[in-house]
């Protein structure tokens, strides 16, 4: 049986994928899917990878919207929702472009789209986008939202929680919340010192004078609003006895002086709310 491509014809498969360089068991596979000879010879020739359906761009050959999107720099998941509404993949790409130029504002800076937001914090862009359509908040506090219940990947590395991720490097959540606030990524809240504001508020601890309450609790690991709930519950102690108590019960119970100790959640038991500093606090008593 003889085959012809390209004007040229060829006795064999082997001799027709000798001929441009190509594995020609790919071949027999698309062959065996029941693809026609050109369309097979074309995805060999082009090295086209991947599984799923074939999308062609600007000459070129895509396995699906997320090669296509990755190409191009745009969000996948939306170019895929146009694809399916349009009639092109031209059209497709085309709405997709014109859709990530609308600006986005978040804390006083400029996103170029919700994929741009949403690598820039390590959350996904589809959890974005669903609460956006789904519940009338502004972006500021669904992202905040998202940083404190869903996965964050940060430097290759994926995080349960915001906490999770302050415990790793050794930083106070409600600093890098703040810092978020401000305008800052997430890359730089977590990375950025503790800037000196001077010697007015200087607290001596165990012979050794700190700067602020923030140095003190970093060079212990222990949050600072766990000591302020403390303080809340007994107000008439003082931040260092307060201090000096969690520190006391973080030694008593072993847990270990490298990770951040971290403000306890609020639990219900037998149908009564109980805050988290009361429950440290009863622990200490």
């Amino acid at each position: 049986m003889a085959y012809c491509y390209d004007g040229k014809t060829y006795e064999t498969i082997k001799e027709m994928a000798e001929e441009y360089g190509i594995d020609r068991q790919r071949i027999y596979s698309f062959r065996r899917r029941g693809w026609s000879l050109e369309d097979a010879m074309q995805m060999c020739i082009n090295d086209v990878r991947g599984r799923g359906r074939l999308f062609e761009y600007n000459g070129k050959l895509y396995r699906s919207p997320k090669a296509l999107a990755e190409e191009y720099g745009l969000p996948w998941n939306s170019l895929a929702h146009y694809i399916q509404r349009c009639k092109t993949v031209e059209e497709a790409v085309d709405r997709c472009k014109e859709a990530q130029e609308k600006k986005i504002m978040l804390w006083g800076k400029r996103y170029q789209s919700r994929y741009e937001v949403a690598t820039a914090f390590g959350i996904r862009e589809t959890s974005i986008s669903a609460r956006i359509h789904t519940r009338n908040r502004t972006l500021e506090e669904i992202v905040l939202e998202l940083l404190q219940k869903e996965p964050i990947c940060f430097e290759g590395k994926t995080y349960n929680t915001l906490v999770e991720l302050c415990a790793e490097y050794q930083v106070q959540p409600c600093n890098v919340f703040e810092r978020l606030k401000y305008g800052k990524t997430l890359e730089e809240a977590i990375y950025l010192p503790i800037r000196n504001n001077g010697k007015r508020y200087e607290i001596e601890y165990e012979g050794k004078v700190y700067q602020n309450t923030a140095f003190l609790c970093r060079e212990y690991n222990i949050s600072k609003l766990l000591v302020y709930g403390q303080q809340r519950y007994k107000p008439e102690y003082s931040f260092i006895e307060c201090f000096h108590l969690v520190k006391q019960l973080r030694d008593e119970c072993g847990w270990p002086k490298t990770e951040v100790l971290l403000l306890f959640r609020d639990v219900r038991f037998k149908g009564i709310s109980i805050k988290g500093y009361q429950i440290l606090h009863r622990l200490s008593v």
